[in-house]
């Protein structure tokens, strides 16, 4: 496995960006990192720099009137303009605009962080020297408009870091470096109702949880403000099932079968995200305790008890 690393490594240093042998090779590496485990760590310090420059690369946004480049001669166009692929032209109102982009950087950016959290969580405890630089892009990502994997992985990359801790001081630091961000987007997704952003930031705030044991790693402030976001949730779950069941009555007759099995299963991803909630919460009281008893009976004791 060292050699046939090794040997991608030479290989990867000599391939253009577009070549799809890049991603197949990084790809690849995932894998070797699951088998070699500590053995892993001088290849990854090679191959961080790699996946750090797609991570950080720009993916060219441009937009700029349709008609342009019909009076550019296509030999006169440079490398960069021809990397452009992916275009969708516009019309807004008396203007046609066309927005392109990137596609190789785009595609290379969501395969490499999604690969270097495959390799974190392959590697275990073994990957937490490179945590820190890990969680810089993360942090960075969680708020990525143009990839709702890219956002995805951001936040899920949380749990990975804290699953390479050994101990909780380690997550502690993990928790103190991302939580102002983690919950900033997470009570923006609230806000806006992104069911789907919310669902994946319990999961992910469910899965962390269960891996600290003291206490101390729970400010105060860290605790109310993720309450307060609870809260929020419940509540706007509450309504969205009411609105769903008002529109149902109100057009009881014009509603078949299939009408009805769609209402069903909108309520249920609904009672899902509550079922999160409740076991987000669960979490956080096994570990702080009698403690918690006051925010619980202020903040969620209705809810629990309906």
């Amino acid at each position: 496995l060292k050699e046939i690393a090794e040997a991608f490594a030479k290989d990867l240093s000599s391939l253009p960006e577009e070549d799809p042998q890049v991603l197949a090779i990084l790809n690849s590496y995932s894998h070797i990192s699951l088998s070699m485990g500590k053995e892993f760590i001088p290849i990854l310090e090679f191959l961080f720099p790699y996946l750090a420059k797609y991570i950080q690369a720009d993916i060219g946004l441009v937009v700029e009137d349709a008609d342009v480049h019909e009076y550019i001669p296509e030999d006169e166009k440079d490398e960069a303009e021809k990397a452009k692929i992916g275009s969708i032209v516009v019309s807004l109102g008396t203007n046609t605009k066309k927005l392109s982009l990137h596609t190789f950087a785009l595609q290379n950016k969501i395969s490499s962080f999604t690969i270097l959290n495959d390799i974190c969580l392959n590697m275990g405890t073994n990957f937490f020297p490179f945590t820190e630089k890990f969680l810089f892009f993360a942090k960075e990502l969680l708020k990525f408009p143009y990839s709702r994997k890219l956002r995805k992985t951001a936040i899920k990359s949380v749990y990975s870091c804290m699953n390479a801790c050994n101990t909780d001081e380690e997550r502690n630091k993990i928790l103190q470096f991302v939580q102002n961000e983690i919950l900033g987007v997470f009570k923006y997704n609230v806000t806006c109702s992104y069911y789907r952003e919310i669902k994946t930031y319990l999961k992910t705030f469910v899965d962390f949880t269960s891996l600290i044991h003291d206490k101390k790693i729970f400010t105060e402030g860290f605790i109310m403000e993720l309450y307060n976001i609870l809260n929020s949730i419940v509540k706007n779950v509450k309504e969205k099932a009411e609105q769903i069941l008002s529109i149902t009555e109100a057009n009881g007759d014009c509603y078949d079968e299939n009408d009805e099995d769609d209402q069903k299963a909108d309520i249920e991803r609904l009672n899902e995200i509550n079922r999160r909630v409740m076991e987000l919460s669960g979490n956080i009281f096994k570990v702080i305790g009698d403690d918690l008893t006051p925010v619980i009976k202020s903040s969620l004791f209705d809810f629990f008890l309906q």
